[in-house]
């Protein structure tokens, strides 16, 4: 049976022989290096090998004429999967080995490997012929730009060798065609390219994984440098930090000798100072007292060990509940505490002490273990601070009395000019009337005589009538300083209605003059307050800016800016009142509240605006006022006020003289 081999097949089974043992060793290789389609690659050489292998029984039936009519469905099947499997391996094998991203081998194996078969039954119903051949063309031709995509990213490797080699089948296809080779030598001989394929990819396989591991050589060599020179560095650090904890074992030992040192100055400052320490035990109740501190409370200086109950009894029960609190406070971890309080000794004697204490020391759950405070006597600091807060009250006193005569002065010879020219007046026209009814008793009364003193009488009586509304109004102005207790009827009401119905009420006012006034309110802006003394202060602020700061300058411009803000956790709201007028030196700004003080005495101011604007501020509606301002650059009040006025409204004049 062998002896009736042709030539051409012994040829293609030599090469098969071949293809068989790189199928073999592509198979042994893939594990080396994942990834790479080896396996798909040793598939197809495998596959290659079985068709060169048993051509003389499997390729020879189909290369005869008519041989597709007259062989066996089933052996006509065969070749044409294992073929076209090889082509579909080939082509799966090389888009891995050349890292091409998409779709999985797996995919591309099953693609092309359905898709050729149907489209050469597809050209056999329709009587094309060559469509296999041209297949194979265009997938050798794929691979091959594959392989030079592949050489462009990796050099040195063989692509462009294993891209030539897969160009050299169809080559030799195409050329055995245009030679007068028959097609069955012709299809046995073109075995020797594809094996050739195979010889080069698995040198190129080789090849790569040898330049692979001269790269991971010198990468291991590279790290191997870096790792002992890490070494190096790290072994000088840790000569340094030696070096350093010698230094710093040196530095404790000092420390502890400069511990020592501190100890001893403590005592010694704590006698020097004259303060008591106490150390308490919180779980027995004990407490340990230092010697000033017995000494302090009037105990035997044997008695430093007592029960802290000893202590309730010398508390006076007044501050018992706020010593307790503080205490309490410390105790559930909110930090160190420290009040000013009155205790009595135990003889009966009362003093002040500065009394502080923390925890020192806990248990697991955080219950305290252990407390250390100290206790100073301050009774002479106290009755020192009684003294000059009586001193204060007295000098207040005499200020307010010293402000009352200036006020009394100023209210005379405010009064004095418009009753001097009422009485006056009034004088002549009693003068007058008695000259009238005398030439009336007299029967010599002249027409023109009770026509003149009726000019002078209309006259005299306009003159009074303008002196007697000037003192009356001085004296309401006067009356303004106590708050009219209609006004502070309390109620819901909308800010920026307010402000804006307050503006228009004074507008007559200054209607004739030079002021504008600008209003920046947010809509909707409501308080649960008295409206009446916000209407009042506005009111105070827009007279005194319009009296005083307009003065002599072409025009004054008045800004209200209110906005919402909270102060130390309550709603509240932020109102600025600001003039560009003639501003107030630093002197009148810090007298510029105080009762009686007025830039203009004598010309018809009482000294009261800004004093009744204060009280209103702070008093009826709860809130704070402040003031800015400079020569020529106008002046601005800053006022806080809560949304939600305090229940109890206190006098207005509890602070006058």
């Amino acid at each position: 049976m062998w002896s009736e081999i042709s030539s051409p097949e012994a040829f293609a089974q030599a090469c098969g022989l071949l293809q068989a043992v790189l199928a073999i060793l592509m198979w042994q290789h893939r594990a080396m290096r994942r990834g790479w389609g080896l396996g798909w690659l040793s598939l197809s050489m495998a596959t290659g090998a079985l068709l060169n292998l048993a051509a003389p029984w499997l390729i020879t039936p189909l290369l005869v004429p008519d041989a597709l009519r007259q062989s066996s469905r089933w052996l006509l099947a065969v070749a044409m999967l294992a073929g076209f499997g090889s082509l579909a391996a080939m082509v799966a094998g090389l888009r891995a080995f050349c890292e091409r991203p998409g779709w999985k081998p797996s995919t591309v194996f099953l693609l092309v490997w359905l898709t050729l078969p149907v489209m050469v039954i597809l050209a056999g119903m329709l009587r094309i012929s060559g469509v296999a051949d041209w297949a194979t063309l265009v997938l050798f031709a794929y691979g091959a730009l594959l392989c030079m995509d592949a050489a462009k990213d990796e050099r040195g490797v063989g692509h462009p060798l294993l891209a030539a080699v897969l160009v050299l089948h169809p080559v030799i296809l195409i050329a055995m065609g245009f030679a007068s080779m028959d097609v069955a030598s012709a299809r046995y001989f073109s075995s020797a390219p594809y094996t050739i394929i195979g010889v080069v990819l698995f040198s190129v396989a080789l090849n790569r994984m040898r330049l692979e591991r001269e790269r991971a050589q010198q990468e291991l060599h590279a790290l191997n440098g870096a790792l002992e020179q890490r070494v190096i560095q790290r072994t000088q650090e840790i000569a340094q930090r030696n070096e350093e904890l010698a230094f710093s074992l040196e530095q404790l030992e000092r420390a502890r000798e400069e511990l020592a040192s501190s100890e001893q100055r403590l005592q010694h400052v704590m006698t020097a100072s004259g303060e008591g320490i106490w150390d308490w035990n919180v779980r027995d109740g004990t407490m340990y007292n230092s010697p000033r501190l017995s000494e302090m409370m009037g105990f035997p200086l044997e008695e430093q060990h007592r029960n802290i109950s000893v202590f309730d009894t010398l508390t006076p029960p007044e501050e018992r509940a706020a010593i307790q609190a503080a205490i309490g406070h410390c105790l559930e971890g909110h930090g160190p505490y420290r009040l000013e309080h009155r205790m009595r000794r135990k003889d009966g004697g009362m003093l002040w002490v500065d009394d502080r204490g923390d925890v020192v020391e806990r248990d697991a759950n955080g219950a305290a273990l252990r407390m250390v405070g100290s206790v100073a006597d301050i009774t002479p600091r106290k009755e020192a601070e009684q003294a000059l807060r009586a001193a204060q009250e007295r000098l207040v006193h005499a200020e307010k009395l010293a402000a009352l005569g200036g006020l009394v002065a100023g209210v005379a010879h405010e009064l004095n000019t418009p009753l001097g020219n009422a009485l006056t007046t009034v004088s002549a026209l009693h003068d007058g009337l008695r000259n009238l009814s005398n030439a009336q008793t007299s029967g010599t009364l002249r027409r023109s005589q009770l026509e003149a003193f009726l000019d002078e009488g209309l006259a005299a009586g306009e003159l009074v009538m303008r002196n007697v509304d000037r003192a009356a109004r001085l004296v309401e102005s006067f009356k303004q300083v106590a708050v009219d207790q209609s006004n502070l009827r309390r109620r819901t009401f909308d800010f920026g209605l307010v402000v804006q119905d307050t503006i228009a009420m004074c507008r007559p006012s200054f209607k004739t003059k030079p002021v504008t006034i600008e209003v920046d309110i947010p809509a909707g802006m409501t308080m649960d307050s008295h409206p009446g003394p916000l209407e009042q202060v506005l009111t105070n602020l827009i007279q005194n800016a319009v009296v005083h700061g307009l003065g002599d300058l072409p025009a004054l411009h008045l800004r209200i800016t209110v906005q919402a803000l909270a102060h130390d956790g309550q709603q509240g709201v932020e109102m600025v009142f600001a003039d560009d007028g003639q501003g107030m030196t630093s002197e009148v700004v810090k007298q510029a509240f105080d009762p009686y003080f007025t830039t203009r005495f004598g010309q018809g101011g009482s000294g009261l605006g800004l004093y009744i604007v204060y009280n209103l501020v702070q008093s009826a509606l709860g809130g704070t006022i402040a003031l800015k301002s400079t020569p020529g650059h106008g002046v601005k009040f800053t006022l806080w006020l809560p949304t939600v006025a305090p229940q109890s409204v206190p006098s207005a004049i509890d602070d006058m003289p």
